[in-house]
């Protein structure tokens, strides 16, 4: 720990707060458990299941953090533990977070505990659980490994395959008229983003995650009508999800089947990240 109250594991580094900023060369912002996705058509006004108003009301689409302790492992220097506080602005829900970090020569495992409110209304879905980040440097080539080449998520994508692709920032998005959430890769177990010389980071998540790689952020999606009003900020987000709530068909249909519904969990996932290479 350095006199400012940041921290460093190997080429990890951390503000007073223990969010990750930086991996080696590599500037990273807005770290952290993301619980909320832009809603979809079939959750907004005038569907079957209005999610949209529900998830705003509580305020999970202006979710804020709080530090409670961070601390190394008695048993094991090498690992930071960070544990923090969701609260929402709407709500007395939120939810508790571990995260543990272990630092190497080459980059960082990722360690996320998420357990919301043991209250937690047992007919209002979770939007997502996950793990967001955004790389100010803005690398616009990904590979990844996972299902593919389109978007898929837990009650889509029967048209997806497993395998390697290949694609620039741009072609993975999914240009609804009305923005929203999209192109999501599920069961993704490595990704590498750069631009098309070098690699700037490299992901892996041995377990499969849902991995998405954008140039805005959710706020974006979530505040603009049109495609065409999107505006990137000079960042590639990038989200991993462990859960995701179904996207159903409630706009003309059915909603999400239960199995694919998003009850709010203790959850657990990791993931790698690896310092940028030549």
């Amino acid at each position: 720990q350095a006199e400012d109250g940041s921290w460093s594991l190997g080429p990890a580094r951390f503000d007073d707060l223990g969010r990750l900023v930086g991996l080696g060369q590599l500037e990273v912002e807005h770290a952290g458990v993301d619980l909320y996705r832009a809603p979809v058509d079939n959750e907004r006004a005038r569907t079957r299941a209005p999610l949209e108003a529900r998830w705003k009301r509580i305020g999970l689409d202006h979710a804020r953090r709080r530090l409670v302790e961070i601390s190394t492992d008695p048993a094991d220097a090498s690992v930071l533990v960070v544990r923090s506080r969701i609260g929402l602005d709407g709500s007395a829900l939120g939810a508790d977070v571990t995260e543990r970090f272990r630092g190497d020569a080459e980059g960082v495992d990722v360690d996320v505990t998420v357990t919301p409110s043991t209250f937690w209304p047992a007919d209002l879905p979770l939007p997502r659980i996950g793990w967001t980040f955004a790389l100010p440097s803005a690398p616009d080539q990904v590979e990844y490994e996972g299902f593919g080449p389109h978007e898929s998520y837990p009650d889509t994508g029967g048209g997806t395959t497993f395998g390697r692709w290949a694609s620039s920032l741009e072609d993975l998005q999914v240009p609804y008229v009305f923005p929203q959430e999209n192109g999501n890769r599920a069961g993704t177990v490595r990704a590498a983003l750069g631009d098309g010389r070098a690699t700037a980071l490299e992901l892996w998540a041995p377990d499969g995650l849902g991995f998405v790689a954008r140039p805005w952020p959710t706020a974006e999606l979530d505040a603009r009508a049109h495609d065409g009003a999107l505006r990137r900020d000079g960042r590639t987000w990038v989200t991993l999800s462990s859960a995701l709530h179904g996207v159903g068909s409630a706009a003309c249909g059915p909603e999400p089947l239960p199995r694919y519904v998003l009850s709010a969990r203790r959850e657990s996932f990791r993931f790698r990240l690896g310092a940028a290479r030549p």
